[in-house]
This record gives structure tokens, sequence and C-alpha cells, in this order.
């Protein structure tokens, strides 16, 4: 019981939250800019697969993406990675990093007072440098709370970033879209609320930091919920005189009996099929619930018991009341389930291409603004960019802690940039499959009385 008036709360804090909405056009192109939790991007493949589900055409969700980096690499990078890619709205994810972690928010003194409000202050600098920058591109900036760290582990570490820390990032972040009259994205009071009410969840992963697969679709529903898509995927009400009521969807060559009755139904959306581990996010968040609301209601049956099939297979049995109340086709094996299931296997491939594509550029940053490189930067050179790399990674010693990582992200990069032009064409065909199986099929449904022995 508890644990079901939490998920009330939170979801009547969630819709508080969120007024307004600022959809998302067909053929529009967005672009995310921020930190490895970006880099990361299962949110976005998450949103990919969101957008074409919902039928809106030629949206194209772009990863930019850098793990490691804060708004003053954002700055560095803004012109290459972002603004020549002619997004039409950029959405702006920093703050993990220009929040010093460890001593500086675990102790609290007059000198980590004062170094804490010079962060601060330069992020909110280099915040409002990377605005004008978009504003003057002609790009619409949209701000983005930041993600939460998890410092409510009981075993976890004493780092206070998320509270305070974080949270004054957040603060920054509402204050500036109200001050330059910017859209807002809020993640981190509602990450936040998660961390605290569901630690054993871990939402923010081992580390503390990294969302979990759940964490990654939580960040996408709240994205989603505030670009105003949390709406039905389809409507229909059938009486048992014929009248037929409906949205987002179709009904043809409805034969109504006594005893049976059968149309084709063709609904115009798609519902999103969350496997194992991001579905965890129900647990927290109410995820079919917003945005996979399939609703077939049959009124006027006699009473019994009816067998509902989907192009002749049986995939439930319901009373006559349960039809007339509603049921949710999303949660049956129709043939629209089956092709949801297939589409965010595809989404998975963008999130694997893109994630690659973000190490290359990650390495390229590294290399590039390290004293190992020479010359003007060029990101075809890969003699230079691999030897700049190999040399920034063992000027750090043998026993530094993240050599094996850095191994492993320079070793990506040897493999991977030969064939970049490769990646970037597989990404957009994967883009493109992706607007295919997202796209929903009509089928026959068929509501049959179960006859008793």
């Amino acid at each position: 019981m508890k644990k079901i008036l939490a998920l009330f709360v939170l979801t009547f804090f969630a819709v508080a939250l969120f007024a307004d909405s600022f959809p998302v056009k067909n053929g529009e192109k967005i672009l995310f800019f921020g930190d490895s939790i970006t880099h990361d991007g299962r949110y976005i493949a998450i949103l990919q697969l969101m957008f074409d589900s919902r039928q809106l055409r030629g949206v194209k969700v772009m990863n930019a993406g850098i793990s490691g980096q804060t708004t003053a690499g954002g700055l560095r990078r803004i012109q290459l990675d972002v603004i020549d890619r002619k997004p039409d709205r950029v959405f702006v994810l920093f703050g993990m990093n220009d929040v010093g972690r460890g001593a500086l928010y675990r102790i609290d003194s007059p000198e980590n007072f004062k170094r804490r409000k010079a962060g601060l202050e330069k992020f909110t600098d280099n915040q409002k440098k990377l605005i004008k920058l978009l504003k003057d591109a002609g790009i619409t900036p949209v701000l983005m709370t930041p993600t939460a760290y998890d410092q409510y582990q009981k075993e976890g570490k004493s780092d206070r970033c998320n509270e305070p820390g974080l949270s004054d990032i957040a603060q920054i972040a509402r204050t500036l879209a109200k001050d330059e009259k910017l859209d807002l994205i809020e993640l981190h009071p509602v990450m936040t609320d998660v961390l605290k009410k569901y630690p054993e969840l871990r939402f923010c992963g081992k580390d503390l930091v990294h969302p979990s697969s759940a964490g990654h679709a939580l960040m996408a529903a709240l994205i989603a919920e505030q670009l105003g898509l949390a709406a039905p995927v389809a409507e229909v009400t059938i009486a048992a005189d014929g009248k037929v009521s409906s949205c987002f969807a179709g009904v043809a060559g409805l034969q109504i009996t006594p005893e049976k009755i059968t149309f084709r139904y063709a609904p115009e959306q798609l519902a999103v099929k969350l496997p194992k581990g991001f579905s965890d996010v129900e647990k927290v968040y109410p995820f079919s619930e917003k945005f996979n609301r399939e609703i077939l209601k049959i009124t006027s049956l006699s009473k019994g018991s009816y067998k509902l099939c989907a192009d002749g297979v049986e995939v439930g049995r319901f009373t006559a009341a349960e039809l007339a109340k509603g049921i949710d086709l999303s949660r049956l094996d129709t043939p629209n389930n089956k092709r949801a299931e297939k589409a965010f296997e595809t989404a998975k491939q963008i999130y694997s291409c893109n994630y690659t594509l973000r190490t290359l550029e990650q390495c390229r940053q590294i290399a590039f603004n390290s004293k190992f490189y020479k010359g003007a930067p060029e990101p075809e050179n890969f003699n230079a960019i691999t030897e700049a790399l190999d040399k920034w990674r063992d000027s750090y010693g043998e026993k530094w802690r993240y050599r094996k990582y850095y191994g492993y992200v320079i070793g990506s990069y040897r493999k991977n940039a030969p064939k970049e032009a490769e990646l970037v064409k597989k990404l957009e065909q994967i883009r493109l499959q992706l607007e295919k199986d997202s796209a929903p099929a009509a089928y026959t449904i068929t509501v049959e009385k179960i006859q008793s022995k």
C-alpha cells in the first residue's frame, strides 16, 4: 500500500510540474547536447522510437554527448559538434561534471562554500554563452535540469553533491530558462524523488551517477511527457447496435451477430514495448498508462464470457463487464505487440551505433585539447590523433584508475575511425528502418461468446 501511495504522489508531483508542453513537429531535427549520460544515449534512442511510434514523420533525434564533459568542454566543441549539424532545437544537459563531487560537497567549510560559489558562477556564465551561440546561429535552445546523483544509498559514499550541488545547478537552469524565455525540461526533482523513495532500485546505477536502463527509460518518459506525447495510442468504443466512436484508429467491415462481433481494426499509432531492464521504470512511473493505452470497449453485450481473437488467434478472454469497461490491447499478444517488440530492437541498434560514433568524437576532443596534438585540429588526421591519445593516456602512468577505461576508448577509436562514414550511413539507415518498424498494422478483431457446456 505504501508503494502504491508513493507512486501516486510521484505521479501527481510530475503532473503538477509539467503544466506546459512544447510539441515536436514532423521533420524536426532535435539534438541532445551533454556529457556521459547523453553519450550513453539510451534515452535518446527511446525518444526516437517514441516519436516514430506516434507517427511523427521525419523527426531526427541526434546525440552530441561526450563522456566526462562540462559546459566548458561544450563551448569548445559547440560549432563543429552542434551548430554545424543544423538542428532545429538543442536540448542542453550539463551539470554532473560541473559540480565537484567528493570533498567539495562532502564538507561544509568556508573554503568549500567559496569554491562552490565560484563553480556555480562559472557554470552559469558558460550556460549563458552556450545559449547565445545557439541563438545567434538561429537554433532554439531548450534547457534541462540535470539527472540526479544517488547520495541516498546506505552503504554509499557520503558525497552530498545532489543536495546541494546538482539541486543548485537545476535552479540555475530554471532561472536562465525564465530570464532567456526558453523552454525547460525538468529531470532533477523527479529523479531525486525516485532515488529517495526507491533506493533499492538503483536508478542511477552502481556508480551512483549513470542511470540504469530503467533510469534512461524514466528520462525518456519525463522528456516525452513534457513534449506533449502523453496520450492514448488509440480508443475505440463499439456498441452492440453498431454505433462506433474512435480516436486514433479506424474501424471497418463491422459485423455484429448475437454471439459474435468482427471488424477490421486500424490503429494510427504503435505502443512502445519496453523489454526487461527498461520496463522496471513501471515500478516508479506509469509508463504504459501514460503512453501505451490502447483501449477497446464493447458495450451492451449479453452477460457471459467472450474470447478475443486477433487475425484468428486468441489473445484473451473477458467478461461482458470487462469489455464494457475497456481492455488495453497494448497488453495483449496482438500483431502490433510483436511489431513493437521488433521496433525496440531496432531502437537498440540506434543506441549502439550512436555510442560508437560519440566515442570517436570523444577521442578527437581529448586529442585536440591535449598538449600532445600539434597543429590545427583536423578530424580526419587519424595518425596524429592516435599518437596524441596514446601519449595522453601514458602521461597519467600505469596506476591511473581510468587507464583501462581509456584503453578501451582509444581502442574503439582505432577500430572504428577508419569506417566512420560507413557508420554514419548505417545510423541513418537504421533510423529509416525504425520509421517502418514502428508503423502499426491493421488486423481483424473477433469477439465471440464462449458457449457454456
